[in-house]
């Protein structure tokens, strides 16, 4: 099972019988791989809220992967903490900034 593998697994893009084998892969293991899920579900949810997906993943994404509220919310709690972490790491700007900046 590789990150791809699952990634399109996740986007339906997968034939029905390359689905069906993935899905017999995951249930033939001792232990269902859902770290290995998650990490391939959180990757591809990076990706989608940074607009780093193809247009046709992107389309894929929004049409096969949000289609449970769950996985909408999850999407939506993503997008805030990157809004947060991103809003934190960049300094705010001095008054004497703004100002050169205005007289610029």
């Amino acid at each position: 099972m590789t990150d791809e593998r699952t990634t399109a697994y996740l986007l339906n893009e997968l034939a029905q019988d390359e689905a069906e084998q993935f899905e017999e892969e995951c249930f033939s293991q001792p232990e269902w791989p859902e770290e290995e899920l998650a990490a391939a579900e959180d990757d591809l949810i990076q990706a989608y809220i940074k607009n780093e997906l193809t247009p046709e993943r992107h389309r894929r994404f929004e049409e096969n992967y949000l289609t449970t509220e769950a996985r909408k919310e999850r999407v939506l709690l993503a997008r805030s903490f990157l809004r947060v972490v991103c809003s934190a790491s960049q300094p705010k700007p001095s008054w004497t900034q703004k100002v050169l900046d205005f007289l610029k």
